[in-house]
């Protein structure tokens, strides 16, 4: 495991050879590195640069509805899966499998999902599990 502490701006945000990762994970941080006007070609890029043929880019998320507008659902800390994909599959990967495990089909996806005003509902969320993997 190599943990990340630098900037997502920093063009060398994962430093290490390219092509020497198996695995990257990205745990509920996506909606946020979007709601904060990062550069996503260049983070799933970098991610990419990465990764070794046949490396897994993992990425779990708070899920927003389905049909509203990404400004919206950026605001209430969750991201279209659809958005997100077409994001991942632009850098180059295919999406290789989805999981239920996390979903929650009670969640109305209208309330806030941030630590500070989700409140009793923190952790109650729909979020989407998927796998995407570099060829």
């Amino acid at each position: 495991m190599v943990p990340v502490h630098k900037a997502f701006s920093d063009p060398d945000f994962l430093p290490m050879p390219p092509g020497t990762l198996d695995v990257v994970v990205m745990n509920m941080n996506y909606h946020d590195l979007v709601l904060q006007g990062g550069d996503m070609d260049k983070v799933n890029g970098a991610v990419w640069k990465a990764l070794r043929s046949g490396g897994v880019y993992g990425i779990v998320d708070h899920s927003a509805a389905q049909g509203g507008s990404l400004i919206e659902s950026l605001n209430l800390h969750r991201i279209d899966e659809t958005a997100l994909t077409r994001q991942v599959e632009k850098a180059g990967f295919q999406l290789a499998a989805a999981s239920s495990v996390l979903r929650n089909p009670a969640d109305t996806r209208d309330w806030n999902t941030s630590p500070g005003k989700a409140a009793d509902k923190r952790g109650t969320s729909d979020r989407f599990v998927l796998r995407f993997v570099k060829p």
